[in-house]
């Protein structure tokens, strides 16, 4: 039992390991092409796994703002609203 429970903590950490290199990954391609809202959708969708929902809400927010007429961007702002 003790080794399965080292087993389910080794494979959360690292899944917060992998998220937390995907936060900078795709952070660093937002600023790298700031056009595309893709990376900042999957810089939000790394920050709401990672806990942060006001970060993730904060980065939908401002792609709302730029893309206003884009239904799939205020479906996730609302998602993270009503958590």
């Amino acid at each position: 039992m003790e080794i399965l429970l080292l087993l389910v903590c080794r494979l959360a950490a690292l899944r917060l390991k992998l998220l937390d290199e995907a936060l900078r990954a795709f952070g660093r391609c937002s600023r790298v092409v700031p056009a595309d809202p893709g990376p900042r959708i999957q810089l939000a969708a790394c920050r709401t796994e990672l806990g942060d929902s006001a970060g993730a809400a904060a980065v939908l927010e401002a792609l709302a703002a730029e893309h206003p007429a884009e239904p799939a961007l205020l479906l996730r702002l609302a998602g993270l609203y009503v958590r």
